[in-house]
């Protein structure tokens, strides 16, 4: 067995751990010790341990008579001072030395590889602050991003969602995994940070600094609330993605807290708004869609149930200018309401994303949500009042009853919108069409059937009548057809 690998695993986790562990890195270190069949238990007993801590970079187990360290070379190579030949025989350790092992450590990080060093002290260490160490070798792992993620990661730079990479690995490492991710790319030289770099800035300076760049590294607990906080005082909206216990102050900070449900803690969990039931960056993406989708429909649905509104009372209105009198009563108003904003509204509402693009579902403030819904609102009354009161107008020149006409006229108006704001490439949203069906044999109700029709004090409809109702239809779908942002 090398040495490097042996003192790596017993600067882990016991081995009966292995199954629970939430860190992938000792995860990986004890299952591939545990393939060439090494098990810590003769290597003596456990006398102390200090777990991995971001803030010091390693970890450190007293067993039997040595104290095994594993963790960033750059912290502990400067606490060596041997270094173990090939031939078992250690010697001092002098400063090119030194030099050597730190650029070995960071050609092995530019591959993309999670490095670990790995020292060895005698019994006399501490493993609270490990010095006099033997140098024993470096270990890589490789991580590389599932596939689906850049891609996903695309998608989310596209709908206008920016992407910064939090990572406790080597600044190369980084790097060369944000490049294959397509975060960064070879020109980009001064955007992956550090943790010794934020930690001696300002607040102020760290706004500026987080402005330009899409990496941060050897990041500890406390820079990732410092992040999370920063970009939210710069009036940001703020998702944050984790898995371990040092994950948990940020994930409760962030605006969204979002925790990898399979392999992260239950600390990360608890502190979350949303958990990722397969860890997977693309569910997230899709939850995006989702969400955003759901924005838009509502959108669209309180613009079709207040401009619809709105509609009724210009058709009212109108009808009473000209003349026409009140042609609606009580009971015909409340059941137009009831078949058009109950149904049609929330088949809107609910339907699925009409695009798989989040870049096609643009996210709106406040203030632009307003000003669009309110020309939805005026543009959904005006196909509502003028092809009703249009139809109501002609009522007389084709012998038509003014009073069904309007009722159906209005319900018809309101379909016909419906249907639009169902549309898809092919067909229409089914959520859409089963109202708008459900809608119509309503309607067709309340016209044909005799009870019904005089509950609601209609009288029975003409020739005339059915046309004029049949042709408000098509006509309250041109009137709408304005062009919207996002449609």
């Amino acid at each position: 067995m090398p040495p490097a690998r042996c003192c790596a695993a017993l600067a882990s986790p016991p081995f009966a751990e292995l199954e629970r562990l939430a860190h992938a890195t000792d995860r990986a270190v004890l299952r591939a010790a545990g393939g060439v069949g090494l098990d810590d238990e003769p290597a003596g007993e456990r006398r102390a341990e200090a777990p991995f801590d971001p803030v010091r970079a390693l970890h450190a187990t007293a067993v039997g008579e040595r104290v095994c360290v594993k963790g960033a070379a750059e912290v502990i190579v400067p606490r060596c001072t041997s270094l173990l030949s090939g031939q078992g025989q250690s010697h001092p350790l002098n400063q090119s030395e030194r030099e050597r092992l730190l650029e070995r450590a960071e050609e092995m990080a530019a591959q993309g590889l999670r490095v670990l060093f790995v020292a060895e002290g005698d019994a006399g260490t501490s493993v609270d602050d490990p010095r006099g160490l033997t140098a024993r070798g470096l270990i890589g792992i490789s991580d590389p991003p599932r596939a689906g993620v850049a891609e996903a990661l695309a998608r989310c730079r596209e709908a206008g969602i920016r992407v910064i990479m939090l990572t406790g690995d080597h600044p190369a490492t980084a790097r060369r995994i944000a490049q294959e991710l397509n975060l960064i790319d070879d020109r980009e030289q001064n955007v992956v940070l550090t943790g010794e770099r934020l930690e001696h800035a300002g607040d102020e300076e760290l706004g500026e600094l987080l402005r330009h760049t899409a990496v941060v590294a050897r990041i500890t607990p406390i820079d990732k609330l410092r992040i999370v906080e920063t970009l939210r005082g710069a009036g940001h909206t703020v998702a944050m993605t984790g898995d371990g216990v040092n994950d948990a102050p940020a994930l409760r900070l962030a605006d969204v807290g979002v925790a990898m449900g399979a392999d992260g803690t239950e600390v990360a969990r608890q502190a979350a708004d949303l958990v990722l039931g397969d860890d997977r960056f693309e569910t997230l993406t899709e939850a995006l869609l989702e969400g955003r989708s759901l924005w838009q429909n509502l959108h669209r649905a309180l613009g079709l149930l207040l401009g619809g509104n709105l509609g009724e009372i210009g058709m009212i209105a109108g009808a009473t200018l000209f003349g026409r009198g009140a042609l609606l009563g009580t009971r015909q108003i409340l059941a137009i309401n009831l078949v058009t904003d109950v149904l049609p509204a929330v088949a809107v509402a609910v339907q699925a994303p009409r695009e798989r693009e989040l870049s096609g579902l643009a996210l709106q403030n406040g203030r632009s949500f307003d000003a669009e819904l309110r020309g939805d609102i005026i543009r959904h009354g005006l196909a509502t009042a003028v092809p009703a009161l249009g139809a109501v107008l002609l009522a007389p020149l084709l012998s038509a009853q003014a009073p069904v006409v309007a009722f159906g006229a209005i319900v018809t108006t309101q379909l016909a919108q419906t249907l639009q704001l169902g549309s898809r490439e092919r067909g229409y949203a089914p959520s859409v069409t089963r109202a708008v069906g459900a809608t119509t044999g309503v309607l067709v109700g309340a016209l044909t059937f005799g009870p019904l029709r005089r509950f609601l004090a209609l009288p029975a409809p003409n020739a005339g009548s059915l046309a004029l109702i049949a042709a408000s239809g098509p006509a309250s779908a041109l009137t709408a057809r304005a062009p919207r942002p996002g449609q």
